[in-house]
């Protein structure tokens, strides 16, 4: 045993080492730049046939037999503290006409509610909680690199890799990871943190307390443990304490975003699962007792809603052991408080924050503009209203005492169809409701001049958006044979075949009396569908304080009264609107109003479920069909080297999600980001969310001065 504990650990430091160099080379065998005019470019993908690199992976395969022949394997249990201790800081004295201002610590004003659950998004996607989430989570094993527009694996967490593929078609990535990864209480990652990752949110007992996890389906053997059928997640396998492998199976290649397909944050099981280990096998990694005499499996969904849910100390709302650049330090009134993790292991490129406190307070937005000016919040971050965009840039343009940036959203707002009752199930009475919102006028009210109306399944900010509008281009091969060819196709790419549903209240009439809904004598159209009279009395439910109701009021309820349709708009809590968006169910409302933004990854079939008679249905509504769903498949498996044939699909998708229109797109929008003069190099541009910009940001009285050299363009375009 002695001899083989002695072989592996000579090998994996020579692998580790010899392929850290050939990365640093950029030979990571990952992806490589397609260039285009504004780096929103494909990624493609690098031969992996050099002799040296074919000698590692039969290496690498001896390394996973002698593993695999050896008892099975335990990870030696961390002992992990449960808070973070706050570094002492005090309020320095500008010396300017800034006032005094506290460097050690950024107040940043949110505006959407939270719902203090910032444990992954199996349990919450809103705004709020993904900006506490990515600055908490972090050791992620990928990145999204925006000069490539696609996914790479993350050089501060792997130090290389090695990729093979069976004769079935299914593809193995073997990582090998950084010997000095750490969580924010200095307990040591290895690759046993990231196998715990998958098996927690891919088990079954993880969707029994509420989750509804968005990764892990295209590994090897998702589907026997995901549902129960064997305690084994077979496309998972820790080879050593650093090295993981982890197997893609067939039926997901190609995919657009690969490499993303192995998105992983490490968690701790010693926190979440106390009383457990992660065991590696020659069938898969799997969760068993951390006693082994103990008879009953400690694991369960009992265990999990105790210290992950418990409203007092439960890891979704105090998640006191993290690998991301700050930890969660506590929550006091309407703040919530962070403090920088010491053992951050950086952003792909080594950055580390360097502000020692991040507070999230909660403010009304309509006096956020306020807020900032009287220095109680340093950073507004996502602004959207147009009054409220208007009114910081009137205060803040010529003031050197703030600036702020915008950036497109990728998102939009929109009305889903939530009920299947009432005739929502009808393709002619969603059409109809459709012609009745004047969107034009709600977006010019709500986003002005600051976004635009949408009319697909996509944000302003992506872009598929900006190459279908000719606000960026894909550069081609002049030189290529079918250059001309290839233009052409280029040339062609348009959404003439989108409805775009413009207001028209006769048009709507026309499709409710061609499905049979006729009006009584209250005004109000019925239908009587087996024996079941049913009529178009509805509820459109939206986040309560939202001003987007008088606008919707004004523009969209007083033309569906004229077509016979009544809505009545009811303002609620955020958290009971996300629960009836999400179980897609008609509990007191049929219609909700809401808006999303897109991740990275933008694969279409994430945005489906499965019902029970394998139905595909869009999240969120209630519209099951499989030729969207097709068509969806289709986006999502488009190699990356191919974007005039992603450009085709996602065209396709658009029109078919605008004829059976299980959702009515509203608006699209510019972001505004509004904050104090004294946080410096806080940049959408080169950061990927706002959480990096937070990181990649500091706090002076000055800007650190960059040395002008003869290549210094001094005319260049700077943001605000």
């Amino acid at each position: 045993m002695k001899k083989y504990v002695a072989l592996l650990a000579a090998l994996m430091l020579f692998f580790a080492c010899s392929l850290a160099v050939s990365q640093a080379e950029g030979n990571t065998g990952l992806v490589e730049e397609d260039v285009t005019e504004n780096g929103e470019a494909f990624a493609a993908s690098t031969d992996l046939q050099e002799e040296s690199e074919q000698e590692q992976r039969i290496e690498v395969r001896r390394v996973s037999e002698i593993v695999e022949n050896e008892p099975e394997t335990e990870t030696e249990e961390e002992e992990a503290s449960d808070t973070t201790a706050v570094p002492e800081t005090e309020s320095i004295a500008t010396g300017t006409d800034l006032g005094t201002y506290n460097y050690n610590e950024l107040v940043v004003g949110l505006t959407s509610p939270t719902t203090g659950k910032y444990f992954t998004d199996a349990f919450s996607n809103v705004a709020g909680d993904n900006l506490i989430r990515n600055l908490i989570e972090g050791s992620n094993l990928t990145y999204f690199d925006k000069t490539t527009g696609n996914y790479a694996l993350n050089p501060m967490v792997v130090s290389g890799s090695v990729i093979t593929m069976d004769e079935f078609g299914n593809k193995t990535y073997i990582l090998f990871l950084n010997r000095d990864l750490k969580y924010s209480n200095g307990s040591k990652i290895t690759a046993y943190d990231y196998a715990f990752s998958w098996l927690l949110q891919l088990s079954p007992e993880f969707r029994a307390i509420g989750a509804a996890p968005r990764l892990g389906e295209a590994i090897y053997g998702y589907e026997g443990y995901a549902g129960g059928i064997t305690p084994y997640l077979t496309g998972v396998h820790v080879l050593t304490e650093n090295v993981l492998s982890v197997t893609i199976r067939a039926e997901m290649l190609p995919y657009t975003y690969e490499v993303g397909l192995l998105n992983c944050v490490p968690y701790p099981i010693s926190v979440i699962a106390p009383g457990c280990k992660v065991y590696e096998s020659s069938v898969g990694v799997y969760i068993h007792n951390l006693d082994r005499t103990l008879i009953d499996r400690q694991f369960s969904a009992d265990l999990l809603k105790e210290t992950i849910l418990d409203e007092e100390k439960g890891y979704a709302g105090h998640p006191s052991v993290s690998s991301g650049a700050y930890a969660f330090a506590e929550i006091e009134e309407d703040d919530i408080k962070l403090v920088m993790n010491q053992y951050y292991a950086g952003t792909p490129d080594g950055v580390k924050p360097s502000i020692p406190r991040i507070v999230l307070r909660s403010v009304q937005a309509d006096n956020a503009i306020e807020q900032l000016e009287k220095r109680n919040i340093g950073l507004l971050p996502m602004m959207s209203r147009a009054d409220i965009i208007a009114d910081g840039i009137h205060r803040f343009e010529n003031d050197d005492a703030y600036s702020y940036i915008s950036y497109k959203r990728n998102g939009f707002s929109f009305i889903s169809f939530i009920s299947g009752k009432k005739g929502l199930d009808s393709e002619n009475v969603r059409k109809a409701i459709a012609l009745c919102l004047d969107k034009t006028a709600v977006s010019e009210g709500y986003v002005g001049e600051y976004g635009s109306r949408a009319d697909g399944f996509y944000g302003n900010g992506q872009w598929m958006t900006q190459v279908i509008r000719g606000e960026t281009s894909i550069q081609l091969d002049e030189t290529a044979s079918d250059y001309e060819t290839v233009r052409a196709a280029w040339d062609a790419l348009n959404l003439d075949g989108v409805e775009t549903y413009n207001l028209d209240v006769e048009k709507a009439i026309e499709y409710l009396e061609r499905d049979g809904w006729v009006v009584g004598v209250d005004g109000i159209r019925r239908k009587t569908v087996e024996g079941e009279e049913l009529v178009l009395d509805l509820v459109l439910a939206y986040p309560e304080g939202n001003a987007i109701e008088d606008l919707l009021e004004k523009h969209f309820v007083e033309n569906l009264a004229k077509a016979g349709i009544r809505l009545n708009l009811v303002g609620l809590p955020m958290d009971q609107i996300l629960n009836i968006y999400h179980t897609a169910d008609n509990l007191g409302a049929d219609m909700v109003y809401l808006a999303r933004n897109f991740n990275d990854m933008f694969d279409l079939t994430m945005a489906f479920e499965s019902t029970d008679m394998l139905e595909h249905r869009l999240k969120g509504t209630c519209v099951m069909d499989e030729e969207l769903y097709s068509r969806a498949v289709d986006v999502s498996s488009v190699p990356a080297e191919n974007p005039l044939a992603y450009m085709q699909a996602w065209i396709a998708f658009q029109e078919r999600f605008m004829d059976i229109l299980p959702m009515i797109p509203v608006y699209s929008n510019t972001y505004y980001d509004f904050h104090t003069s004294l946080l410096h190099d806080y940049n959408a541009d080169v950061s990927g969310s706002i959480a990096e910009c937070i990181v990649r940001s500091y706090l002076s009285d000055y800007a650190k001065e960059i040395p002008v050299s003869d290549e210094t363009d001094l005319n260049a375009e700077q943001n605000p």
